[in-house]
């Protein structure tokens, strides 16, 4: 029992530790397992707003970048601590938040930043505006189905494969629904890029455009 106390006790970082690494050259990824409304009223700037369901630990999960480490946080730490030891258990560098957000010492974000929807995408590609579509999804996925023009890097390659991507274009990451692109609007801003995310994902271009509904993985 105490080496699993332990080993959770390992897992946590502090607020003032969590500043720092914000601060840091290497940033980690801060994952924000809370609700939607919650997150768009405070979150901590720069964390990435993630659906963690059961779709998510199937599909999302083991699709992480393993070379970066994650940082989860919510409310409070009881969720994040419980999906920390889960997910450090699928070999990937995570920690929580301990105390939740009300440990948090500093300002929060309290407004979202704009994702490009589906029809302004459409518009801007109709109107040759210079863009770099980023599909993050796996190579079997994207062999199946893209956006024309779209170049696939999957989202667990993403921080090995920058020089795949221009620094001179605003990049719109794309993924099934919009989650996995969340986290590589979070990793290519960390570098420096200019990124939004397709709003929706390829679901909503395909309903929006397509005029069908594909079913696709998160």
């Amino acid at each position: 029992m105490s080496n699993i106390k332990t080993a959770t006790e390992n897992l946590a970082i502090s607020s003032d530790e969590l500043k720092a690494s914000l601060e840091a050259k290497d940033k980690p990824i801060v994952l924000d397992l809370g609700n939607m409304d919650r997150y768009e009223a405070r979150h901590i700037p720069g964390s990435a707003y993630t659906v963690c369901n059961e779709d998510s630990k199937k599909n999302i999960m083991p699709r992480l970048p393993k070379d970066i480490e994650i940082i989860l946080v919510n409310d409070d730490e009881e969720y994040p601590k419980h999906m920390a030891i889960m997910m450090s258990q699928m070999g990937l560098k995570v920690r929580y938040l301990k105390g939740g957000l009300d440990s948090w010492k500093w300002s929060f974000q309290e407004s979202v930043e704009k994702d490009i929807t589906a029809n302004e995408l459409k518009k801007s590609l109709d109107a040759s505006v210079d863009l770099f579509l980023l599909d993050v999804r796996e190579p079997d996925e994207f062999a199946d189905w893209n956006i024309e023009g779209s170049q696939n890097i999957a989202l667990g390659d993403l921080s090995r494969s920058l020089d795949k991507i221009p620094r001179n274009m605003k990049i719109i990451a794309i993924c099934p629904h919009g989650n996995r692109s969340k986290i590589a609007k979070f990793i290519l801003q960390s570098y420096g890029y200019d990124v939004q995310c397709l709003e929706g994902g390829l679901k909503a271009w395909s309903t929006a455009l397509e005029h069908s509904v594909n079913d696709f993985n998160i």
